[in-house]
Formats: C-alpha cells, sequence, structure tokens
C-alpha cells in the first residue's frame, strides 16, 4: 500500500524528486504538508481493511493529526477515512429503495 501512496501523491505532486514512503509515519507526514498553503481534503477509502492490515495506523494517524504537533502549526489537512458499508449489489439495492422513496 505505501508503494501505491508514494506513486499516487508523486503523480499528484510531482516533487522534484519521487516520494518512497518507508513507513507510515513519512506517509503521513507527506499527506499532511498537503495542506501547508491551502486546504486540502486526503480521503482513505477502504480504512477498516488498511487498519487491519496495518494495526499500528489508527494510532500514528492520531499522533500527526495532533494538534499541538509541531508539524501541525500551519498544516490545514483535513483528513476523512471511509469504509464500505455493503456490498455493491446491497448498496445498488439501498440506491433503488430510495429512487422509489421520493
Amino acid at each position: 500500500m505505501l508503494r501505491r501512496l508514494s506513486a499516487a501523491l508523486t503523480a499528484h505532486t510531482h516533487p522534484v524528486t519521487p516520494y518512497h514512503f518507508a513507513d507510515w509515519s513519512e506517509a503521513l507526514d507527506a499527506l499532511l504538508a498537503l495542506g501547508a498553503e491551502r486546504p486540502a481534503p486526503v480521503v482513505i477509502d477502504e480504512f477498516p481493511h488498511l487498519a487491519r492490515a496495518n494495526p499500528e495506523l489508527p494510532s500514528l494517524i492520531q499522533e500527526a493529526f495532533r494538534p499541538t504537533r509541531d508539524q501541525r502549526a500551519k498544516p490545514r489537512t483535513r483528513l476523512s477515512l471511509y469504509a464500505a458499508c455493503c456490498s455493491a449489489r446491497h448498496f445498488h439495492a439501498l440506491l433503488q429503495v430510495g429512487r422509489h422513496r421520493r
């Protein structure tokens, strides 16, 4: 996952040297830095699966986004963690039900 995140962030920001995150702390610092000049939303989809594979991740996120942390003084990065609530078929059925209730 860190390799994919490194590649995606490199493609998004076009740094002088590509990102190659060694660990989640390094990756989170880079995500936090996205908001240095303007507000930056960061969305992590399927977070429960990611946290299951990387049990230290929730604590690292909490530490990285701690308001009193030095790196947190200026950045305005907003983190959203998403979880799939159901299968695609079930979700589609819920959308159909919602459409008929209007």
